[in-house]
Formats: structure tokens, C-alpha cells, sequence
């Protein structure tokens, strides 16, 4: 919070074009998934979710929607670019029609986390496709990946949140996963 004026008045207003909605870490006695939920509103139209989980496992997400139902058939499409470092791959993931979106594709590493920024527009509404833009790195043993991608729901409908899982159902915990949620009306 930050005091603001409108010319002839003093209020506490946001102190900052992004406000923190939610915040915090993975359930103290670990989970294969995850539901970051009601974080999505009509209040901002701009939403950034941050995280960071240090597992030998890559994150795929699905939407909650509106109800509180988890989006699970195969309405997901997705697409990306990688570079590798200490590999002599770089190139493009992507696929249509399944039942996941991407979060992070590479495997991070239990003493070095995935770091992802995700960047949602108006996911609420209820009138278009919930679209996520993704930036992502992790390093798994002497191997630096960094990646760029995004998914679209070929469906629309309002989301309030989102569900997590690991690839191979690797441990989400207290101690290896923690996340902010930030919004804003640029």
C-alpha cells in the first residue's frame, strides 16, 4: 500500500502497477499435485503467477474452472521454444489435443529449482480462451535449460486457478515449491 492522491485528496490506494493477490508453498506433508485456486477474478485483467520447485520433475498444469471443476479432457494446446547449454539439443515442444497444458518442461534438480514466470490475460472471462505465456529455466546436474512457451484452452469459459503436477508425480512440498500471485490493470 502506498498513499496516493487524485489531485485534492489523500488515500491509501496500491502502491504499484502489480498487486499481490496470493502467495505461499507446496502442503506441509507433500502432494503429487497441487491447486492454486480463486486467484482469477473481473478484478484485474493482467495476472503473473511466479514459483519455483526444486524436484527432478517438470510441472504440467491444468485450469479450474469457475465451478470448481479441474479442466482434465484433452482441450489443451501448446507450443515452445528451448535452449540447452551442455546438451546439443535446442529446438521446439509442442502438441494439440491433450489433456495438460506446460508449465516448465525440463526436469530441475532436488539442490537447484525450476524458476517460471507465468503471464495469464483476463483469465475470468468468460467469453474467450484462457491463454498462460511461459519463461522457464532449470538445470539438472551440469545441463542448463531455458524455455519459452505458451498454452491456449480451445474452450471458453471462466478459470479461477490452477492445478499442478509433476510428469512423473514427483513430491510437492512445504519445502521444494513456492509461488506468488500478482495482479494488475495496465
Amino acid at each position: 500500500k502506498a498513499l496516493i492522491t487524485n489531485g485534492s485528496a489523500v488515500s491509501w490506494g496500491d502502491g504499484g502497477a502489480w498487486t499481490k493477490i496470493a502467495s505461499g508453498t507446496g502442503p506441509s506433508g507433500g502432494a503429487t499435485s497441487i491447486n492454486i485456486d480463486n486467484i482469477f477474478s473481473d478484478s484485474y485483467k493482467y495476472y503473473k503467477i511466479l514459483y519455483s520447485w526444486s524436484q527432478d520433475d517438470w510441472f504440467k498444469m491444468r485450469y479450474i474452472k469457475a465451478d470448481g471443476t479441474t479442466e482434465s479432457s484433452s482441450v489443451y494446446l501448446w507450443t515452445g521454444q528451448f535452449a540447452q547449454e551442455n546438451a546439443d539439443n535446442d529446438g521446439r515442444i509442442g502438441s494439440t489435443n491433450t489433456n495438460y497444458a506446460v508449465a516448465h518442461y525440463w526436469n530441475s534438480a532436488d539442490d537447484s529449482p525450476a524458476i517460471c514466470e507465468m503471464i495469464f490475460y483476463h483469465p475470468y472471462a468468460s467469453s474467450q480462451e484462457t491463454n498462460c505465456l511461459v519463461h522457464a529455466m532449470s538445470v539438472q546436474v551440469s545441463r542448463l535449460q531455458w524455455q519459452a512457451n505458451c498454452n491456449s484452452n480451445m474452450n471458453s469459459y471462466a478459470v479461477r486457478g490452477i492445478n499442478l503436477f509433476g510428469s512423473a508425480g514427483d513430491n510437492i512440498s512445504d519445502t521444494n515449491f513456492n509461488y506468488i500471485v500478482l495482479g494488475a490493470n495496465i
